[in-house]
């Protein structure tokens, strides 16, 4: 069974031409822009303020 059968809040974002945990690359204006949406998604769900 999925999460999302289970009623679990999930979202996918996929980063073209950029590597896995490429977020460690602070200079990368992708990776600030992805923290900024893990942060948002965080804050939303779990209903703590993770945007710093």
């Amino acid at each position: 069974m999925s999460l999302r059968e289970q009623d679990v809040v999930v979202d996918l974002h996929v980063w073209d031409d950029l590597w896995h945990v490429f977020e460690w690359g602070e200079q990368l204006p992708e990776a600030l822009d992805s923290v900024g949406q893990i942060a948002k998604f965080l804050t939303e769900h779990m209903g703590q303020d993770f945007t710093g």
